[in-house]
């Protein structure tokens, strides 16, 4: 038995083309300008607040209590919830110093930030190693001396203590 598909072929598939686009381009624009996240607690770089938060075609426009939406505003309940301005990455691997050993391609802080927010990540989270001799203030004043001149997002840092053989 011999089987055969069949799709839209020639002026056909244009049109079917057409459509799917329109249909699309449709359903974007009617995204609307406003939303309001109600009761969440938002966390920001100075501090949590418990609030709502306005955000106009895609950028945050208010933060307070019981902001009234405007007509046609999606509206989502977060009570409970926490609001935060980007994703966050929790487990990232960056080498943000260059050796002889270090792998071609290995990500510093820049591409690695790059990539996490073109991902839609503004928070990623970095392993660093913390040398047998070394004390965790200074591993992490190194480490974030690195991140502060390469990042483009926001680091947060995870220690690995290396355990030296007895």
């Amino acid at each position: 038995m011999k089987t055969t598909t069949r799709g839209p072929r020639g002026l056909g598939q244009l049109i079917f083309l057409a459509g799917l686009f329109a249909l699309v381009a449709d359903a974007t624009a009617q995204q609307p300008a406003e939303l309001i996240i109600r009761n969440g607690l938002i966390v920001t770089a100075v501090g949590r607040t418990e609030g709502d938060l306005r955000i106009r075609n895609g950028t945050i426009a208010e933060i307070g209590p019981n902001l009234t939406a405007a007509a046609g505003a999606r509206v989502i309940e977060a009570k409970g919830m926490l609001v935060l301005p980007g994703g966050v990455d929790p487990h990232v691997h960056l080498t943000p110093t260059r050796t002889a050993t270090t792998l071609k391609g290995a990500d510093d802080y820049t591409s690695g930030s790059l990539a996490a927010l073109a991902g839609g990540k503004t928070t990623i989270s970095n392993f660093i190693n913390q040398g047998a001799d070394t004390d965790l203030r200074t591993t992490l004043t190194e480490a974030a001396d690195l991140a502060t001149k390469q990042a483009i997002a926001d680091v947060i840092f995870t220690s690995l203590r290396a355990i030296r053989p007895s």
